[in-house]
């Protein structure tokens, strides 16, 4: 159920942004290269980005949606670029990566897939947004989690929006979903406790149970012993020291 919802999450109406806590090996590429393979054809004169952390990984997002779609003559392959074009329709998917969030801004894209988000800056997911404003774009943000970091504040903002809707009685905007590895049966038990004894248990439950672990660094334990709110520093360009 949690894969079918993830594959239509670019095509769901009313709702804007997805977010998938994903544990590793659960199929989360697989799932969101479904996306936005079935949803670009829907659409004319459309623009689709796929964005990842760095250019080797968007490349794997663009070899994936290669392998989904049909060639020529209804879908040409630019493997330089990478992007996939559907000329009859107009519609473009684009594979970017994050390193330069203001180079994602501009053109209208129809809708944004955040592969590995927790990676990436914030700043990426609110490039991408401003170029959802008039096209009513949708993002579908999908990562193994990374601390709390900003990737965790979308999770729990989309959480709490559902939380709200069912209150309500209304259909929610956005969507949260926790997939740990233990939702994908080809991951087995032997595979399970083979990863929980050689891993750490935070990163255990991070890698394979899809939880957001309090400290993301290698420090740990520290928290417990202060008092008060915890500033949070996710990006080395908002830190300012000073003697």
């Amino acid at each position: 159920v949690k894969q079918e919802v993830i594959m239509n999450s670019l095509a769901l109406a009313g709702v804007t942004e997805v977010w998938v806590a994903s544990g590793t090996k659960f199929g989360k590429t697989t799932a969101a290269g479904t996306a936005i393979s079935s949803t670009a054809p829907l659409h004319r004169q459309a623009l689709f980005r796929w964005i990842a952390p760095i250019y080797m990984q968007s490349k794997i997002g663009y070899n994936y949606c290669k392998r989904m779609l049909p060639g020529e003559p209804y879908v040409h392959r630019h493997d330089g670029e990478p992007s996939l074009t559907f000329p009859h329709l107009e519609t473009r998917v684009q594979f970017f990566h994050g390193q330069k969030p203001e180079s994602l801004e501009g053109e209208g894209t129809a809708g944004n897939v955040l592969d590995e988000a927790a990676k990436m800056k914030e700043e990426v997911y609110t490039s991408a947004k401003t170029t959802t404003t008039v096209t009513r774009g949708k993002i579908l943000g999908v990562s193994t989690p990374l601390g709390k970091n900003w990737f965790y504040r979308r999770c729990m903002a989309a959480r709490e929006e559902m939380i709200r809707a069912k209150h309500e009685k209304r259909q929610p905007t956005m969507l949260f979903i926790n997939a740990p590895s233990t939702d994908n049966p080809l991951v087995t038990k032997e595979i399970l406790e083979e990863a929980r004894r050689s891993l750490p248990d935070r990163l255990f439950r991070q890698y394979m149970l899809a939880e957001f672990v309090d400290d993301g660094s290698v420090f740990t334990g520290f928290r417990e012993n202060f008092y008060g709110l915890h500033l949070a520093f996710d990006n080395i360009e908002r830190q300012y020291w000073t003697a």
